[in-house]
C-alpha cells in the first residue's frame, strides 16, 4: 500500500490508553524480587500509569482474620510493602477489591491455584468495615490527595460462577455496599465495576445504579478474542470459539454505546483485561510473533474509545494454574518466566517510543508520528488472517503473505538518518529461539544467554538525502512489526 504524508496532513494526539494500565498475577506475587525487577524494566522502557491484579484480600496477604470472639483483626503489612514498591516504581494501584478472606467468607468455594475465596461475605457489615479500615489505612499512609488518584474496582468477573458464587443481584448488593462505604469516606474516591468477562452486565449495571442511586465513577469489563464455554463436555473438552481480531473493536464500540445511551454518558470506561485468548493451553497466541501484530492492530482499532486498555498480563510470573512448568508455557505476559522479553513486549515498547503527534492516514496497518522539530517515527505491521486455530499448544495456520508498504513524506529536505528496528519470526523472538534449542525445560546459563540474545530486535541504519520529499519502501514478512525512526542529521 502507498501512503503519502503531505506537509499539511491533519494530526491528532496519539492515543496512549494502553499505557494507562497494565495487569499482573495476584497481589502476593508482588513481594517477589524477580517480579519487581521485571516491573522496573517495564516502567523504565514503556511506562504505565496503573497496575491491576487480583487478590489484595487473599489469605496469603494476611489482611483479615478474626480473634476467638469473632472480632475483626486487620493487618496491612504486606499491603504496605506492595503499594510502597509500586509508588516508588512510578505506578499507581488500580485496586481490584477481591477475593474474600476465608474468615469472612460464607462458603468454601475458591478459584485458582492460590485458592482465592469466591463467596459473598458471611456478614455485609463486617465486609463494609473491612473496606473502610483498608481505605482509611491507605489514606493515612499515602495521603488523601494520592489515593483520590487511584481506582477501586469491585471484584473480578462476577458473571462467571468460578469467580463469584452468587447471583447478579448479590453482586449488585456487594457493589452498592462497597461503593457507598468508599464514598462515605470521601466522595472523590473513584469506584466502579462490574469487571465482567466478555463485556457483560454493562447495561444492567448502569440501570441498577440509576434505580438504586448507587455511586459509580467508571465502567470496567474484560474481553478476549476467543470465548470458552464454562460447561465441560462429556469428553472433558470445552467449546472454544475464536471470533477474529476485528471483534475486539466491535466489543469496545458496543460497551461505549451502552454507556453513552445510559443515564451516565460521561463515565470513564476501562478494559481491565484483554489478550488474544484466555486459554491456559494456547501457547501460540501467548508467545509468538502473532501476538505482537494482533496487539498492535487492536490498539490502533480501539484508539480514542477508552480511558485504559490493560493487557493481561505484564509477566509470566503467574500462578493461577499452578507453578509454571516451562520457560514459555501458555501464560499471558510481555516477559517470560525468566524476565526475557517476548515478541509482544516489543510491540508495546515500539508504541511507547512514538511521538505524541499522530498523522492521520487511511492506512490501517501503520502509525506515523512526528516531533515538534520535524523528526518522524513510523510503526508498521503485517497481521495475517487466521485460517485455523490450535488451542492445545501447536501453531495456528495463518494466511501468510509478504506485504510492501511505501511511505512518502513530503516537505523534507536535507540528510536523514533512518533506523529500522524489526521483530518477526526470526528476529526479536525468544520463543522461536527456545524452540530451535529443543525447548529446554530448565535452560542453563549458556542457554539463557542465547535466549536473551534471540530476544533482541534486528536494527538497521542508513543515511539518505531528501530533496523535497522522502520515499521509503518496507517489506513486511507475515507477523512482523517495524519501528522506523527518521531523524535529521
Amino acid at each position: 500500500m502507498n501512503t503519502t504524508i503531505l506537509s499539511k496532513t491533519k494530526t491528532r494526539k496519539l492515543d496512549r490508553s494502553i499505557q494507562n494500565c497494565i495487569s499482573s498475577c495476584y497481589a502476593y506475587m508482588a513481594l517477589r524480587e524477580d517480579y519487581r525487577q521485571q516491573l522496573r524494566i517495564l516502567q523504565k522502557e514503556i511506562g504505565f500509569k496503573y497496575i491491576r491484579f487480583h487478590g489484595i484480600f487473599c489469605d496469603q496477604m494476611g489482611v483479615y482474620t478474626e480473634d476467638k470472639n469473632g472480632s475483626a483483626v486487620y493487618n496491612f503489612t504486606y499491603v504496605n510493602l506492595i503499594y510502597d514498591f509500586f509508588l516508588e516504581t512510578g505506578i499507581r494501584p488500580f485496586v481490584e477489591l477481591s477475593f474474600m478472606p476465608k474468615a469472612l467468607s460464607s462458603g468454601p468455594e475458591t478459584c485458582f491455584h492460590y485458592e482465592g475465596n469466591t463467596t459473598m461475605p458471611k456478614s455485609m457489615d463486617k465486609w463494609n468495615k473491612l473496606i473502610e479500615a483498608f481505605v482509611r489505612h491507605l489514606i493515612g499512609r499515602y495521603g488523601l490527595n494520592e489515593v483520590k488518584k487511584w481506582y477501586f474496582e469491585i471484584w473480578n468477573e462476577p458473571d462467571i460462577d468460578y469467580f463469584f458464587r452468587g447471583t447478579q443481584k448479590q453482586y449488585f448488593e456487594l457493589y452498592k455496599n462497597t461503593a457507598t462505604t468508599l464514598k462515605n469516606i470521601n466522595i472523590e474516591l473513584r469506584v466502579g465495576g462490574p469487571a465482567t468477562s466478555k463485556n457483560l452486565w454493562i447495561a444492567e449495571m448502569l440501570e441498577y445504579c440509576r434505580i438504586k442511586k448507587a455511586p459509580i465513577d467508571f465502567i470496567s469489563t474484560h474481553h478476549y478474542c476467543a470465548n470458552s464455554a464454562i460447561e465441560m463436555n462429556a469428553d472433558g473438552t470445552r467449546n472454544r470459539i475464536y471470533h477474529g481480531q476485528p471483534k475486539m473493536k466491535e466489543d469496545v464500540e458496543g460497551v461505549v454505546k451502552a454507556v453513552k445511551d445510559s443515564t451516565f454518558p460521561n463515565l470513564e470506561i476501562h478494559y481491565t483485561e484483554w489478550n488474544v485468548t484466555p486459554f491456559f493451553t494456547d501457547t501460540f497466541s501467548k508467545n509468538t510473533e502473532f501476538t505482537s501484530v494482533f496487539a498492535l492492530q487492536t490498539i490502533k482499532d480501539i484508539r480514542g474509545l477508552l480511558n485504559s486498555y490493560s493487557w493481561w498480563t505484564f509477566s509470566d510470573l503467574f500462578e493461577e494454574g499452578g507453578v509454571p512448568t516451562s520457560p514459555f508455557s501458555s501464560q499471558f505476559g510481555l516477559f517470560n518466566l525468566h524476565g526475557i522479553k517476548k515478541s509482544v513486549y516489543h510491540a508495546f515498547h515500539f508504541y511507547a517510543q512514538l511521538y505524541n503527534k499522530e498523522l492521520v492516514t487511511d492506512n490501517n496497518a501503520i502509525i506515523i508520528t512526528k516531533s515538534d522539530n520535524g523528526n518522524h517515527k513510523l510503526l508498521l505491521w503485517n497481521l495475517p488472517a487466521v485460517k485455523q486455530t490450535n488451542f492445545t499448544g501447536g501453531d495456528w495456520e495463518l494466511d501468510e503473505h509478504i506485504i510492501t508498504e511505501t511511505v512518502t513524506l513530503e516537505g523534507l529536505r536535507g540528510r536523514f538518518k533512518i533506523t529500522e528496528t524489526r521483530v518477526d519470526k526470526k528476529k526479536g523472538n525468544a520463543y522461536r529461539q527456545w524452540q530451535s534449542m529443543g525447548s529446554p525445560k530448565y535452560p542453563t546459563k549458556t542457554e539463557m544467554a542465547k535466549l536473551q540474545k534471540g530476544s533482541k530486535p534486528e536494527v538497521r541504519r542508513k543515511s539518505v538525502k531528501a530533496a523535497g520529499s522522502l520515499k521509503l519502501e518496507f517489506k513486511l514478512t507475515p507477523c512482523s512489526i517495524m519501528l522506523v525512526a527518521i531523524d535529521k542529521e
